[in-house]
């Protein structure tokens, strides 16, 4: 499962991304030479070279290449991180260039993500902000670049750039088309936006505020529900779902929509598509829709949406002793929201209410103890009798890796709870924690067995049992690593893969989404890879993973 976890307004993201900001142009500073100032951005580089001066994406290359002694870093502002070496020297190639639309104008807003090929890390991360969207990343050495796009109103772009061996400076533009935009009008039958419906009814209800119905687009059109998501919209379907109200709207630059809108929907290609509003997974309502329609109405009652949530009813206990944990703050949510709800009663008792179905996460916390990050899977207008639901003191687990292959701080430690769950409506959660520089890491884990697996900088995969780990920091031992190079091409059908190793271990699950095209690091060796379709059929592949590497295709 994807581990996202996303909190905040906007006010809160707008601070940090200028802050963030802020201090590359501060760094960029330190490359130019004294007495020089970063050029102007202009608004093409012919309006630039018409008045003598160079273009702005050509005079941050020259000022790369020039910059004495520098280790090689992004260009100010629309770079925000570059992931290469240092050298002394202006040592390799200057690839710098602007984000366009096909008019040759620059894009407002936008982000162009880079990697060498065949690789998992990201190189450098180009942003386009406030109309400027000149780039230079310096110290590049000779091969192919794969970059991808995401910006609102354009098409998500896949493609290459080859740097040639010997070139000082190579000049790149990113060129966007724009996606076809299907505006979404959700209502009542009465013809009021559902959304000002359900805000109104969260004046009695207050959990109410969580409930967003969205919507998404597929080829055909959908005979049930699709797979639960623990996120709080699903990321299937041919589109991008834009949301104009709730916490959608708060993430939203640019104009306010009309208040009858719900959002909209960016498409990549114009064919004949279903548009169908959901309640996270759930489907309330499908049409069809033509090519280069510009808007769509789905119409769903509020009563609909009030019967299809759920209630979940439980006893808190302390996991060792079995005693009941009092005024206990207990919540349900997704992985990018906090799920808020209510606090236990003398008896360590708890119901909550108008909670979405799918996938959420328990939040339980006591004085002490506080519950596992386990999900409870949730069916439409369900009340579900969870008993008792266990809570637990944590411990710390401190370790370090050896072994490591690059950078210490690319590495990442995931673990699993391998006990049995304490109900049948729960799954395990995998989380993770980063790996310092130092090549140490720290989680905090209830006691109990578990998978721990090291990628990013090594492999390596054990089981671990905290309750005889005793003092002694967990070491793991790593070893290189193979690609195993994911190509997702389901035409927006929803997908998942398992994989295990020769051992039937499961060392790796995860929800696919159409258009990925990644690298996924794991030990060499021989594998079964389980990939679950739209039909819940289970499709089974051997995979050998040798030291190049294999492609797996899905579908």
């Amino acid at each position: 499962m994807t581990n996202l976890e996303l909190d905040g307004t906007s006010r809160m993201l707008r601070a940090l991304a200028w802050a963030q900001a802020a201090g590359i142009a501060a760094l960029a500073m330190l490359l130019l030479r004294p007495g020089e100032v970063p050029p102007a951005p202009a608004a093409t580089a012919a309006d630039a070279k018409a008045e003598g001066n160079q273009a702005p994406a050509e005079a941050l290359a020259e000022a790369a290449v020039r910059a004495p002694e520098q280790p090689p870093v992004a260009a100010p502002l629309q770079v925000v991180s570059a992931a290469v070496a240092p050298r002394s020297g202006p040592t390799g190639t200057v690839l710098f260039g602007r984000v366009v639309d096909e008019s040759g104008e620059a894009v407002s807003e936008g982000l162009v993500w880079l990697r060498r090929v065949g690789e998992q890390k990201q190189l450098a991360t180009i942003r386009a902000r406030q109309g400027h969207s000149e780039f230079a990343i310096a110290g590049l050495p000779p091969g192919r670049i794969e970059f991808q796009t995401h910006a609102a109103g354009y098409k998500q772009q896949r493609g290459s750039i080859d740097i040639p061996a010997g070139v000082p400076r190579v000049r790149h533009d990113i060129v966007l088309e724009p996606s076809w935009l299907l505006t979404v009008k959700i209502l009542t039958p009465e013809g009021k936006p559902l959304h000002e419906e359900l805000q109104a009814a969260s004046k009695e209800r207050p959990m109410l505020w969580h409930v967003e119905v969205g919507a998404v687009v597929t080829a055909t059109k959908p005979d049930g529900d699709f797979p639960l998501t623990p996120l709080r919209e699903i990321e299937i379907g041919l589109g991008r779902w834009r949301g104009a109200t709730g916490i959608g709207a708060m993430m939203r630059d640019g104009p306010k929509p009309p208040k009858d809108t719900a959002g909209v929907i960016e498409i990549d290609k114009k064919q004949a598509v279903w548009a169908s509003a959901v309640m996270r997974h759930h489907v309330l309502a499908s049409v069809p829709v033509e090519p280069d329609q510009a808007e769509v109405t789905l119409t769903v009652a509020l009563e609909a949406v009030l019967k299809d949530l759920c209630c979940i009813r439980g006893r808190v206990v302390d996991a060792a002793t079995g005693a009941a944990v009092a005024n206990a703050l207990v919540g349900f949510g997704d992985l990018q929201s906090s799920g808020s709800g209510s606090k236990t009663d003398e008896q360590g008792r708890f119901e909550v209410k108008d909670l979405r179905p799918g996938l959420l996460s328990v939040q339980i916390r006591g004085d002490k103890q506080h519950s596992r990050r386990d999900f409870v899977r949730l069916a439409p207008g369900q009340v579900l009798e969870l008993g008792d639901v266990p809570v637990f003191e944590f411990r710390t687990i401190k370790g370090r890796c050896e072994g490591m292959v690059g950078k210490a701080e690319e590495g990442r430690i995931a673990y699993t709870p391998l006990d049995p769950v304490w109900h049948p409506a729960v799954q395990h959660y995998t989380e993770s924690a980063r790996v310092a520089a130092d090549g140490s890491f720290t989680f905090a884990l209830a006691d109990g067995r578990y998978l721990v697996r090291a990628s990013g900088a090594g492999s390596a995969v054990v089981e671990l049992d905290t309750r005889t780990l005793g003092d002694q920091p967990l070491v793991l031992q790593l070893k290189p690593e193979a690609m195993l190079r994911l190509d997702v091409q389901s035409n927006g059908e929803p997908w998942e893969l398992a994989l295990f190793d020769g051992s039937g271990r499961e060392v790796y699950r995860r929800d696919l989404r159409d258009g990925w095209k990644l690298p996924l690091p794991f030990l060499p060796g021989d594998y079964r890879a389980e990939l679950t379709g739209p039909n819940g059929k289970t499709e089974t592949r051997q995979v050998h993973l040798g030291a190049a590497g294999a492609d797996l295709r899905v579908p």
